[in-house]
């Protein structure tokens, strides 16, 4: 797979491409590109038009970067057209982990980088970091392999032996039942809200 630097002037966006770029989203990855470098070139089709990398496109544009780098496809028609889909329809199929995400953005936050370079903005790392860092209370088990920890907020953490569970409780109702309850308990209280569909 060959890559060249295409001046920018010549790459043509395709006309269907159905992705919408907010400007916030391109002042982003205009940061990026400018912290990090061009890591991921444009995918151009057969018969010339942009299949991938639209926003990368804009951004450089934006930024004032004058050639980028370019890998032509041997895709041509509705192959193309059905690829200009695919790369950003598989995209949404991945997801976060999120307590991964917060420990790791924990470790990045030394003072040495700015963490809006990860693509996050501060608020949405403070929110973060507020929902996945829950403040639970003294462990109200009676070493029975059941139990429970109230939050100070509106979630309960139940406890079954070496399995564990954050759950909402907002009226603190799950708390109550498991909080004293042995492991067998605990563990019938979850299933009956699955079955439910309470919890899920």
């Amino acid at each position: 797979m060959e890559v060249k630097m295409v001046a920018i002037n010549e790459l043509k966006p395709h006309p269907k491409n159905p992705r919408i770029h907010p400007e916030s989203a391109l002042d982003k990855l205009v940061r990026s590109i400018k912290e990090f470098g061009w890591t991921n070139p444009i995918l151009v089709s057969a018969d010339g038009y942009v299949i991938a990398g639209h926003a990368r496109l804009k951004a450089a544009e934006k930024a004032g970067i004058k050639e980028v780098p370019v890998v032509y496809l041997p895709l041509e028609g509705a192959k193309a057209e059905a690829y200009l889909i695919a790369d950003n329809r598989l995209q949404d199929e991945t997801d976060w982990d999120y307590e991964k995400l917060k420990d790791l953005l924990r470790e990045l936050d030394t003072g040495e980088l700015d963490l809006e370079f990860t693509g996050f903005d501060m608020d949405e790392i403070e929110d973060l970091m507020t929902e996945y860092d829950i403040d639970f209370d003294e462990f109200d088990g009676e070493g029975d392999g059941g139990g429970s920890y109230i939050s100070t907020g509106n979630k309960v953490r139940v406890v079954i032996g070496a399995l564990m569970f954050d759950i909402n409780d907002d009226d603190h109702s799950i708390y109550e039942k498991t909080k004293n309850a042995d492991a067998d308990i605990v563990k019938a209280q979850i299933i009956d809200l699955i079955n439910k569909g309470e919890l899920l």
